[in-house]
């Protein structure tokens, strides 16, 4: 695994472009300059058959200006936002601006699950996608590891990975994560 510091304003370098299986950003891409701009360049990072994942607040929580409002990232937007928080349906509208052809967010009854909410979106449209189909289903498996712990409470995560590998062992599969 390699770290590095990645400025999601500035175009991605060449070895980053179309780098990437999967990017997950959390709370950091809305306190961009530019949505626009931002998403565009997430984009060129991703593989055709790759996926963005977004966790961002979708509804304005007056309290946060408070809160962060004295962060200058806060501030930052210069692309026609009125607030630096935006909700899904703006969301979707840069997304497929920036080249995504499919956008879905989680959604539920209560009233968290329509203020964070997780954005995907991904390159191409996996039904039109005739190369994306001509693949044969890679057999994967599932691990659930102990994420964190918080006192006696253990935090667990699912792992999901192939078991059979249509790769190079020396292949990288890259993820990328902002936050």
């Amino acid at each position: 695994m390699s770290f590095e510091v990645l400025d999601i304003e500035k175009p991605p370098k060449p070895d980053q472009q179309g780098a990437y299986h999967c990017i997950i950003a959390t709370n950091c891409i809305h306190a961009t300059r530019n949505l626009d701009v931002s998403l565009r360049h997430l984009r060129q990072m991703l593989r055709k058959d790759g996926a963005l994942t977004l966790i961002e607040i979708t509804k304005n929580q007056f309290w946060l200006d408070i809160v962060v409002g004295l962060f200058e990232g806060w501030w930052l937007f210069e692309d026609g936002r009125s607030h630096a928080l935006v909700d899904e349906k703006h969301w979707e509208r840069v997304m497929k601006g920036a080249g995504f052809s499919e956008v879905a967010w989680s959604d539920g009854a209560s009233r968290e699950s329509k203020t964070v909410r997780v954005i995907a979106a991904f390159p191409s449209n996996s039904t039109a996608d005739s190369a994306l189909q001509a693949k044969k289903p890679v057999k994967g498996a599932v691990e659930t590891v102990v994420y964190r712990k918080i006192g006696d409470l253990e935090i667990h995560a699912d792992v999901y990975y192939p078991t059979e590998a249509e790769r190079s062992t020396d292949e990288l599969l890259p993820v990328g994560m902002l936050s």
